[in-house]
């Protein structure tokens, strides 16, 4: 569409793109043979997968140490480099994968029913709804929307003690909020809970694009 968009949203561009492989506009069915139960276990699993990847590789030494100093209000320990790198990384997987998983998982109860009775998906005909396979993967999903429903509400349980150091305009003045600056530092000290608004919105919004759309 020749759409450019400026920085940081270009990068995030780039990151949704690859997180919607398996969402529309490549679906898994195109590179093999897969249904939409590898599409969904896809979309529940790869995003955690990535996320214990992340954890394990920027996870500094003496992380438990780190953490109970952080929590004891220890300055030193937040504005560890390691420790900073740890966290945003680590709250960047949640911020862009599992939000964007949410549109498979609500596909999942949009079924199609025929004139003999049987219904199927209708993001994949080769599906049949309510058999026990289907019921088998309703706690997968249910996890999964589980997850992405615990994400801006993990966010906003991390800025909330900090809110009036944000609407002061003083959070880089506070090392604890330093790993989380990618969720305000776009917007106005008054604004510092748009993103995480901005997040449910997009785990909502599968919902809506599904049953709505």
């Amino acid at each position: 569409l020749g759409i450019y968009w400026p920085e940081p949203f270009a990068t995030l561009e780039k990151a949704m793109g690859f997180t919607q492989l398996s969402l529309g506009l490549l679906p898994l069915g195109c590179v093999g043979d897969f249904d939409f139960y590898d599409t969904l276990r896809f979309a529940v699993w790869v995003p955690i997968g990535v996320f214990a990847l992340v954890w394990l590789v920027t996870r500094p030494r003496g992380l438990s140490l780190v953490w109970l100093r952080v929590l004891a209000g220890g300055a030193g320990a937040a504005a560890s480099a390691q420790y900073q790198t740890h966290v945003t990384a680590c709250l960047l997987v949640a911020y862009v994968f599992v939000p964007s998983s949410t549109l498979t998982l609500f596909k999942f109860f949009v079924c199609r029913e025929f004139a003999d009775g049987r219904a199927f998906l209708e993001a994949d005909m080769s599906v049949e709804c309510y058999t026990p396979e289907w019921r088998e993967h309703r706690a997968l999903v249910g996890f999964g929307l589980a997850v992405a429903i615990v994400v801006p509400v993990s966010f906003l349980g991390l800025l909330w003690p900090h809110r009036e150091t944000l609407r002061a305009g003083r959070a880089p003045l506070e090392p604890r909020l330093r790993p989380l600056a990618f969720l305000y530092e776009t917007y106005r000290p008054h604004a510092w809970w748009f993103e995480i608004y901005d997040c449910a919105r997009r785990v909502v919004r599968g919902g809506v694009v599904v049953f709505c759309g």
